[in-house]
């Protein structure tokens, strides 16, 4: 009996490290990041919620960090940030501030109140880029579905920009994850959100307002994504290409509209160290003059 005690003491101690270890490391994981939840960056929505953004940052700030900005997905008629809460945390884990934020949604919303609120957020977070320690050059703009649809359409338009006190060259970078990057097609979704007038569609296609000042893209879609999106990205990137604009796109093999989005930041992810390389790489100076 007793040197079978003493021959399994070793292990249960082994054991007993390894827990203890493993429970250290969690907490190191955890008093890692710090996050600031539901800071109100505007008071243009009926319901409060809708104008709030979730940080979630690096603990050591000492070199800041850059950030991303991360606009959820939904139609333009629904989701929010605490489903996102995760990536949020995963992102700043791996060194990249992160802020998850919400905006109106229609019907009660028309457009462009979801691209303002966008701007708006985008405004707020550079202004207190030195209380928060991040990197203000290094602000860049990520969105899934219809947030990739707002994110690319802030970092196009010049008209909304200088509307909105954001300088050509603040965003430093766009992702877009199966965005909507063309809403002009009859569409009765895109109907109801955008209108039926010409002009009001093409104001709000981000591949109308491509130009050669525009900021670097990372584009990415599923091979089983939603129909048209992925030709939607084909074509963003081909015309941000005639413009010479730096784009890196790609389709994900197997992947459909939303999984791989939900990912973003696991090691399994197939586009988290690119993405996270895009993110942190520091760009030459970019011409901020119009071009047409």
């Amino acid at each position: 009996m007793f040197p079978n005690v003493f021959r399994t003491a070793p292990l249960a101690v082994a054991l007993g490290l390894l827990a203890a270890l493993s429970t250290a490391q969690k907490r190191a994981t955890t008093t890692a990041i710090e996050s600031f939840r539901d800071e109100r960056y505007s008071t243009a929505a009926r319901a409060p919620a809708r104008n709030r953004l979730d940080l979630y940052l690096p603990k050591d700030r000492a070199t800041r960090p850059p950030l991303v900005m991360f606009v959820h997905g939904g139609s333009w008629i629904a989701g929010g940030k605490d489903r996102h809460r995760r990536l949020g945390e995963r992102l700043a884990r791996r060194g990249i501030a992160t802020a998850v934020i919400n905006y109106r949604l229609s019907p009660i919303a028309k457009f462009p109140a979801h691209v303002e609120d966008c701007a708006t957020a985008f405004r707020w977070l550079r202004k207190r880029a030195d209380e928060y320690r991040f990197d203000q050059t290094r602000m860049s703009l990520m969105g899934h579905s219809a947030g990739g649809h707002l994110c690319a359409l802030l970092a196009l338009d010049r008209e909304l920009q200088e509307r909105f006190e954001i300088p050509p060259t603040a965003i430093h970078g766009v992702v877009g994850l199966s965005g909507v990057y063309d809403v002009r097609p009859p569409h009765r979704l895109l109907d109801g959100v955008f209108g039926k007038r010409p002009a009001g569609r093409s104001k709000a296609s981000p591949i109308v307002h491509a130009h050669a000042a525009a900021p670097p893209f990372f584009l990415r879609w599923g091979s089983r994504d939603l129909n048209g999106l992925p030709e939607s990205a084909r074509r963003l990137a081909a015309r941000l290409r005639t413009f010479q604009v730096a784009v890196d796109a790609a389709e994900l093999a197997g992947e459909g509209h939303t999984g791989y989005a939900y990912r973003v930041a696991r090691e399994s992810c197939a586009i988290g160290d690119p993405l996270l390389d895009f993110l942190r790489r520091p760009r030459p100076p970019r011409a901020a003059g119009r071009d047409d």
